[in-house]
């Protein structure tokens, strides 16, 4: 089999209106249904990746980390790569993998998720 990716922690919210405002955690699960609102989030993204067969093959592998903020109509309104994995397939592959998981639950503020990306050994 070729490459496998997760997603490493948990989806955290951060507070402010724009990156790299607020990042203290805003304490996924703090209020009513908030916890199932970030595990609905987090299974669409693990749903929606893709290991790029390009960075698979050059043994690319890291985690990295994206914070986004969701629109009223679901969609990822914005997207930024808040710590990179080293790798710009991976970091690309992370942000469309956001992307691609909405629509999503609509949730206030920006939030943060790492994903990681690491070979596997196992071949027929």
């Amino acid at each position: 089999m070729g490459g496998v990716a997760q997603i490493a922690g948990s989806l955290a919210a951060t507070r402010g209106s724009g990156p790299g405002a607020g990042d203290g955690p805003g304490g996924p699960g703090s209020g009513t249904g908030r916890g199932e609102t970030f595990a609905r989030i987090l299974g669409r993204i693990e749903a929606a990746k893709r290991y790029p067969e390009e960075a698979r093959r050059l043994g690319h592998r890291g985690t990295v980390a994206v914070r986004f903020r969701i629109g009223p109509d679901g969609a990822v309104a914005a997207a930024e790569v808040a710590a990179t994995s080293g790798s710009s397939l991976l970091d690309a592959a992370s942000l469309e993998t956001v992307r691609r998981a909405a629509p999503l639950p609509q949730t206030p503020g920006w939030l943060l998720v790492r994903i990681s990306y690491g070979l596997t050994e196992a071949r027929p």
